[in-house]
């Protein structure tokens, strides 16, 4: 299941995309492994991509998977990032990063980049900590399902 969000001035767009017949095709498609996820594909964690899309089509993530946010260290690119895990749905929308958790720092995203384990079957909702970053879309929102192991 993907929860999507898009403002155009005050206006609020919420389209809850669920992955077609999700359920059912996940029951037949049991498996006993959880995968390595880099968020962005080849794209990985940067300024400018569409992960909104990324998470329709990488899905479904199931708990137990683990998320690996890669980024370039400071000084190797013009644009730093982060990993903040917000609390809900509306400090998603608005980007408020001052209750989310810092999960990654600047430094910690390259080599072998961040992992983040999907320990439960509810929503996570995650952006970047950089200025403008989350507001310009580097941000996105996902409910795991249960594992299948």
């Amino acid at each position: 299941m993907v929860l999507q969000c898009r403002t155009a001035g005050v206006a609020l767009v919420v389209v809850l995309f669920v992955l077609g017949t999700v359920l059912e095709t996940s029951q037949a498609s049991k498996t006993t492994t959880s995968r390595e996820i880099t968020v962005g594909g080849s794209e990985h964690w940067r300024l400018g991509f569409n992960y909104i899309d990324w998470v329709s089509k990488a899905g479904p993530f199931y708990v137990n998977d683990t998320l690996v946010f890669m980024y370039e260290p400071p000084g190797v690119t013009n644009f730093t990032h982060s990993v903040y895990l917000l609390k809900d749905f509306w400090t998603f929308r608005a980007c408020d990063l001052k209750t989310g958790k810092l999960l990654a720092n600047e430094s910690q995203g390259g080599g072998e980049g961040f992992k983040f384990l999907l320990k439960e079957a509810n929503p996570y909702f995650f952006a970047c900590g950089m200025p403008t970053h989350c507001s310009k879309g580097q941000k996105f929102a996902f409910w795991p399902l249960p594992f299948n192991g």
